[in-house]
């Protein structure tokens, strides 16, 4: 008996029935994908969602089949389908983020039974629209949201305008149960909230030499354009107003010493002391450590991303290109 393959009678706690046995490996790997797709944040919001996973395992990467789902099998397994349908569909950050949250309520014993089952049922069909429709509202509504969150915050202002409002169907969905499902969530961890909604950006000094204008959604802010920032000093009342000419070459001239004065888009105010970053160092490490002892590779792997990226300074988007010497190379 393989002792990491996962108990199936961990899947019929999604519906809560019991799944086809050929649909395992399919569903093991859509749940996989969305969790390591969350940010820390949301991870630790979802905290059903997280146990769940721990409990489940990672996936093996191996190679899975898609089964292909039998007419009407959404009545009964509707968070099952959704999630299958998924591993077919195009991705976006807010498919992911919204399929996560359909998975934690599914697992929150709050919306076992009752209407809120009804609730959750149509969550997920709202989440298949959004797969067969790439042009959907919705998708296009929650684009900037880079957590949970933000998603909330996002919708909460979305619905306080009278045109949107309860007329829309997400809308209704939402002030009827999922937004109080969320709002739960985060008054459990105030701490997460505020992480939540912070900027994921390193945003620079207004008077920085240049700034970066982003376009779209860029994967790396490094690509995105820069532009020439110059400041135009206030002429006093008293005195008369210089030509054009004169105040762009006196800006020119600013900018030339700001640019001289080393990094400016670093704000003083978010270096952090050496001995909070040793510490910080020092408790990831212990996480991890005893994550791994608890063979919980889910939550050990955020703590050990951080104290590589402390210990070497690259960035998040480097770790997926790190490669681990195998001890048998020694």
């Amino acid at each position: 008996m393989d002792l990491l393959a996962p108990d199936i009678r961990q899947f019929q706690r999604l519906d809560r029935l019991p799944v086809p046995r050929y649909w395992e490996a399919a569903l093991h790997y859509s749940l996989s994908n969305i969790f390591h797709f969350l940010p820390s944040e949301d991870q630790k919001l979802l905290a059903n969602f997280r146990a769940y996973m721990g409990e489940l395992g990672p996936h093996d990467g191996s190679d899975y089949f898609n089964p292909k789902i039998p007419t009407g099998a959404h009545v009964h397994h509707p968070i099952s389908v959704t999630l299958l349908t998924l591993n077919n569909a195009e991705r976006s950050d807010t498919l992911l983020r919204l399929s996560a949250i359909m998975v934690c309520a599914a697992l929150d014993p709050a919306n076992s039974v009752g209407n809120s089952r009804k609730k959750l049922t149509k969550f997920a069909e709202r989440i298949r629209g959004i797969i067969v429709d790439p042009n959907s509202p919705i998708k296009l509504r929650l684009a900037e949201a880079r957590s949970i969150p933000q998603l909330a915050q996002i919708m909460e202002l979305d619905l306080a305008h009278s045109e949107i409002g309860i007329r829309d169907d997400f809308g209704r969905l939402w002030t009827s149960w999922l937004g109080d499902v969320i709002n739960r969530w985060m008054r459990d961890d105030a701490a997460n909230l505020r992480l939540g909604l912070e900027s994921t950006f390193l945003l620079p000094a207004l008077d920085a030499p240049v700034l970066p204008v982003l376009a779209g959604d860029l994967i790396d802010s490094d690509d995105a354009t820069e532009i020439s920032s110059y400041i135009v000093d206030e002429t006093p009342a008293d005195v008369e107003e210089p030509s054009a000419r004169a105040r762009y070459s006196r800006a020119k001239i600013g900018l030339m010493i700001r640019t001289s004065d080393g990094d400016l888009l670093a704000n003083p105010s978010q270096e952090l002391p050496d001995s909070m970053i040793v510490r910080i160092t020092a408790g990831s490490i212990n996480t991890a450590e005893s994550a791994l002892r608890r063979k919980s590779l889910y939550e050990a792997e955020q703590f050990v991303a951080l104290a590589v990226m402390i210990a070497t300074g690259i960035r998040e988007i480097e770790l997926s290109d790190l490669v681990w010497e195998d001890k048998g190379s020694e």
